[in-house]
């Protein structure tokens, strides 16, 4: 701390303190002023996604403001400003190591698009749709864990920004909108397991035909891929296999990343509809 009060006492007189006064009027003033912008748009009706980024844009910018607003104050006297700033900035990063390694996995988050608010990712094992990104921390809301299906807990998980640092993490959303999806349908042996099939890919192609054909629409568009993935045949597509337990039927199909239990769901009950229609088809 030695070269910083030598800083203070060598600059230390009338101007220097008007300009420490200036700036804490300054950032009064910018606070107060942010204070109303929120207080506003809060009490508007918009939708939350309206809301979110409304917030958002008056944070980031009240920041930027700031930084702009000192450097006018301190004008005069940027080099002593910076040598200050710069000894306090060094003495937190040795000390605070995570914080600042966090802010700078926020830059990288935000400039690389690793992911963006609204996607739904995996990270260490949980995983959840983004619903914000600060500047130490991105929040999600919680899928999975106590809950089957791919659909919400409730929880909000709070993580580290720097986690993207040492962690593997999946976005289910980033380069392809849609994720694979199987079934399991297991008919005996001496079943007719040829109809059974038949009826199984008529059943598919009626519930995510729609979907295999909007995939691949999205992927001959050039401008929606940013890395080197070859889709191949995204149509709904039945598989044989035989097991000791009989003839094992898998529907492999696509999904939008939100649905899938719910398409699953329809899937199941229109089989079950014409299985029962049928006298030489039953489950094993």
């Amino acid at each position: 701390m030695q070269p910083v009060e030598a800083w203070l006492q060598l600059n230390t007189s009338d101007a220097l303190a008007n300009q420490w006064v200036e700036t804490v009027l300054a950032v009064t003033a910018l606070l107060v002023l942010r204070w109303l912008l929120l207080t506003l748009i809060g009490r508007r009706k918009r939708s939350a996604e309206a809301t979110y980024w409304g917030v958002k844009v008056i944070n980031y910018t009240s920041g930027l403001v700031v930084v702009l607003a000192m450097g006018w104050i301190w004008r005069d006297d940027v080099k002593g400003l910076l040598t200050f700033l710069g000894l306090l900035t060094a003495g937190i990063a040795i000390a605070l190591r995570d914080p600042v390694l966090s802010l700078i996995a926020w830059f990288y988050i935000l400039f690389r698009r690793t992911f963006e608010v609204g996607d739904r990712i995996e990270i260490e094992g949980h995983v959840g749709d983004v619903i914000d990104i600060s500047l130490f921390q991105f929040t999600l809301l919680e899928v999975g864990n106590w809950v089957s299906g791919e659909q919400t807990s409730g929880r909000i998980l709070h993580v580290p920004n720097n986690k993207v640092f040492s962690a593997v993490f999946a976005n289910y959303t980033d380069e392809f909108p849609y994720v694979w999806h199987e079934m399991q349908v297991v008919v005996p042996v001496d079943s007719n397991w040829q109809k059974a099939k038949t009826m199984l890919m008529e059943i598919l192609t009626r519930r995510a035909g729609t979907v295999a054909a909007e995939a691949e629409a999205w992927a001959q568009q050039p401008g929606n891929h940013r890395f080197l993935v070859v889709y191949g045949t995204l149509t709904p597509i039945v598989y044989t296999r035989v097991e000791p337990d009989g003839v094992h039927l898998t529907l492999r199909y696509l999904s939008m990343v939100r649905r899938r239990r719910d398409t699953e769901s329809e899937i199941w009950e229109d089989i079950l509809s014409a299985f029962a229609a049928e006298s030489d088809i039953t489950f094993a």
